[in-house]
């Protein structure tokens, strides 16, 4: 999973944007993967006090592994920071809301537009994404899907 300890919302958040399934709960509400991921990395980038190479490249979270480890309450998230747990815990919260037998990318989608990180809230606001849309959207796929 690398290095989990300094896993930040923005980071789970980029990695979601590649998700087929996040993807098309965005596009549900309306919203482009590429206008959250633009409106996301203008805040991060707002937010630094200084830019270098290692920085640009950023993170990457490994979202499959961090939801095989939370669906099978894996040790591998004992390191996981402070910061991520409280928004896998909401990811939780949210799949356990919606009846879902498991964990997936969109309640972790939800989690993160729900919680009060400085980048990804403002970010999502810009763009007039809100949680409880998604929220709608990923219940009624849920739906769709059952």
């Amino acid at each position: 999973m690398g290095d989990p300890l300094g896993l930040t919302p923005e980071d789970l958040l980029r990695a979601l944007l590649d998700d087929a399934l996040v993807v098309e709960v965005l596009r549900t509400v309306g919203t482009s993967p590429g206008e959250l991921r633009v409106a996301v990395e203008r805040r991060w980038l707002a937010a630094l006090d200084h830019v270098d190479e290692e920085v640009l490249r950023g993170r990457r979270a490994d979202v499959a592994a961090l939801l095989d480890a939370l669906n099978s309450a894996s040790h591998e998230l004992d390191g996981v920071s402070p910061v991520a747990k409280a928004v896998l815990g909401r990811a939780v919260r949210e799949s356990a809301a919606l009846h879902a037998t498991s964990v997936a990318a969109p309640h972790l989608l939800v989690a993160l537009l729900a919680g009060h990180d400085p980048v990804v809230a403002p970010a999502a606001a810009e763009i007039g994404l809100r949680a409880v849309d998604v929220r709608r959207a990923v219940a009624g796929r849920g739906r769709r899907a059952g």
